[in-house]
């Protein structure tokens, strides 16, 4: 807890994940009441624009994880790592 009264960024940032794990409890095909909103489902997020970890931490909708997994012509498990949404 003492983390999060030195660093309100944070907090800040924790706190919205928590909020979305907690209002989409993992639903698929929620949508905006509103028709002024142009997005069709506010659940999904593109993090693929984020080639880099550091702006990928900053957006709070999306972590550093494993983009793909592939076997190498030797037959060896490899993986890739990318920005990709937070897995609710």
């Amino acid at each position: 807890m003492a983390k999060y009264v030195t660093d309100e960024e944070l907090w800040l940032d924790t706190y919205v994940k928590a909020w979305k794990i907690a209002t989409t409890n993992n639903h698929k095909g929620l949508t905006y009441l509103d028709d002024e909103n142009s997005s069709k489902n506010p659940t999904d997020v593109d993090c693929s624009v984020h080639s880099r970890r550091k702006s990928c931490k900053k957006d709070v909708h999306c972590e550093w994880g494993i983009t793909r997994t592939f076997t190498t012509k030797k037959g060896k498990k490899k993986t890739k790592k990318g920005c990709v949404p937070i897995n609710l």
